[in-house]
């Protein structure tokens, strides 16, 4: 049977800056939780933090963020109620990190299911475009736009014989995510607001298990721990590495659009 990961693109958490400015992040739960904890213990207002689902995690709540249930980024219904969401807050965006991340395991080409690409596009792709577009009427000059993407997305690097099997689904949905990034960057230079493009590095997440479990399901502990020994970043470390380089990186007028690493580095498109 064929297994996959849930879409992690309905989470959010979002941050008001004492009536001067907003954060949100889109994202998969752990990766998630740790963005909006990072973004809550930076100080400057409450946190509010959307999920598809009727709850957040607990840590959300015990730090003061507040949960907002029922948003999936990948639907037009998603889309409403996160507009509704930075409406009421009343505060104009400064910061979008879009972290949804969707895969379906293959091992090369007869593997390969344009339904399971699909779906991954929808939310890799196509749900980070929706966030840009749903949040553009509140994002402020100076704002940024982060896409949380991969290095699977590289076509230099799957030119030159990337590990990381076929993936066909998954390379092409954050290939295109990249190609979404690049272009926004370009649209939404005039109004003073910079995007930028990030790969996360290995975190050891539930995703991360199942891409390196033998027969593509397996989300224990066991493979976890496997994880974390080969070096995997936490959850929590990824966060933080992300929001430095999102937050450092030079987006002045005339500065180059990249894709950047986790440490601010240069990847190949």
């Amino acid at each position: 049977r064929r297994r996959r990961v849930p879409r992690a693109g309905a989470g959010g958490e979002w941050r008001r800056g004492g009536g001067r400015e907003a954060s949100a992040a889109l994202a998969d739960p752990d990766p998630a939780s740790q963005l909006a904890l990072a973004l809550a213990a930076r100080g400057g207002g409450p946190v509010l933090a959307t999920v598809r689902g009727d709850v957040g995690p607990p840590e959300l709540a015990a730090a003061g963020v507040t949960v907002v249930p029922g948003v999936d980024a990948a639907t037009d219904a998603g889309d409403a109620a996160l507009a509704a969401a930075l409406a009421a807050s009343g505060t104009p965006l400064t910061l979008l990190v879009y972290n949804a991340a969707h895969m379906h395991k293959e091992n090369g080409l007869a593997a390969f299911d344009p339904g399971r690409a699909g779906e991954q596009v929808a939310t890799n792709a196509f749900g980070f475009v929706r966030a840009a577009r749903a949040t553009r009427p509140f994002l402020a000059r100076g704002a940024r736009v982060v896409l949380t993407s991969s290095k699977m997305g590289s076509i230099a690097r799957a030119a030159a014989g990337a590990p990381g099997g076929a993936m066909l689904g998954y390379r092409m949905s954050k290939a295109a995510a990249n190609a979404a990034a690049a272009a926004l960057a370009a649209d939404l230079r005039p109004a003073g607001v910079a995007v930028l493009a990030i790969h996360p590095g290995t975190i050891a997440t539930d995703m991360y298990a199942y891409y390196h479990s033998a027969e593509g399901g397996g989300n224990s502990d066991a493979v976890k721990a496997l994880v974390a020994n080969a070096g995997a970043a936490t959850p929590a470390d990824a966060a933080a590495a992300v929001l430095r380089v999102a937050l450092e990186a030079d987006v002045s007028e005339g500065a180059p659009f990249v894709f950047r690493d986790e440490a601010g580095g240069v990847l190949p498109w």
